[in-house]
């Protein structure tokens, strides 16, 4: 018998719900969400402008450190150098002569055997000449770390005066407080009659430094700057050349200033155009800031900057002057 759908009609109880058609959780489409990757232009313009900052401010605090140490370095080659030069003084009796005339044998040569290097001086023939390629040219040209300040640069050696693979020096020992000049009218800086500790053969004692051991100068840093040129007071051409060991110049009358200084011109005078070249050989300089580092004859070290008293800065540099240094300047 057919059975009518109509004769039987689908009765839903109150609880149930119409049956629907529902998507299953596995029938579902999956969703996604894209994440993306990388920076946009605005982003990394953002990013780099940050990094050009850190690196503004860092680069001049690292420049600071750096030159902190060089500083540092400097004045530890300083009293190495004075060091040695109370070794010498201890056992000769007397501080070694600026320079030896007419042998010209600079101060540096006398402190080798106290700076671990006897077998250089070993090899040095006193009262020979330093230029013509024999052992005393070899000694000129020989690279010597301690003479050079790390402030001073890449000083790279050159021919010069008869001197192949000449070694430039970036100190030079107080021959004065009072002398100018090296050239024309006294007092000059290679006097053998000097008032400072280290002249044309000097023979000093401690005894002979009467202004005090402890204010009196007995070397300082001097910058090589041989592009520096101008006329001397007899009219020649100078340049501001400093060397060690040995010279082939007439230093007591015409370049004491290759080992020599003074007290009597300013700090850093190579700052300064309009002064005559005869000045700024004989001035105590560095590349430091606004000033230079010197040993003492008690061997202590000490910054001077180039801002001190011009008048007690000059006390300093002679050994018998009489004049009273204060400790502030």
């Amino acid at each position: 018998m057919h059975i009518s759908r109509q004769h039987f009609p689908i009765h839903h109880s109150p609880n149930s719900r119409p049956q629907s058609f529902r998507l299953t959780r596995s029938s579902r489409r999956p969703v996604s969400w894209e994440r993306r990757s990388g920076f946009t232009l605005v982003e990394l313009l953002v990013v780099i402008a940050i990094i050009a900052i850190l690196i503004a401010l860092l680069i001049p605090a690292i420049q600071m450190v750096r030159a902190s140490a060089r500083k540092a370095q400097c004045a530890n080659q300083i009293r190495q150098m004075a060091t040695a030069m109370t070794a010498y003084e201890t056992a000769h009796k007397k501080f070694p002569p600026g320079f030896v005339w007419p042998d010209r044998t600079l101060w540096q040569a006398y402190l080798l055997p106290h700076i671990e290097l006897n077998a250089l001086y070993q090899t040095l023939e006193f009262g020979q000449p330093f230029d013509g390629g024999g052992a005393n040219t070899a000694a000129c040209g020989t690279p010597i770390a301690l003479f050079k300040c790390p402030m001073a640069g890449d000083l790279e050696p050159i021919d010069f005066e008869g001197i192949d693979n000449r070694q430039p020096c970036t100190y030079l020992v107080c021959a004065s407080g009072t002398a100018v000049r090296e050239t024309g009218s006294t007092p000059l800086i290679g006097d053998v009659d000097a008032d400072g500790c280290f002249y044309n053969n000097s023979e000093t004692r401690t005894n002979d430094v009467r202004d005090g051991l402890s204010s009196t100068v007995m070397l300082g840093e001097s910058l090589f700057l041989i592009d520096r040129v101008g006329t001397d007071n007899e009219g020649d051409p100078q340049a501001v050349d400093h060397w060690y060991i040995g010279s082939t110049d007439n230093l007591p009358a015409k370049n004491g200033s290759e080992a020599l200084g003074s007290t009597a011109v300013p700090i850093n005078a190579h700052e300064n155009q309009s002064l005559p070249i005869e000045e700024v050989e004989i001035s105590f300089s560095s590349n430091h800031f606004s000033g230079a580092q010197f040993a003492f004859m008690d061997m202590h070290v000490e910054w001077i900057a180039d801002s001190i008293d011009p008048t007690i800065y000059s006390a300093m540099g002679t050994r018998w002057g009489k004049e009273v240094v204060s400790d502030e300047y």
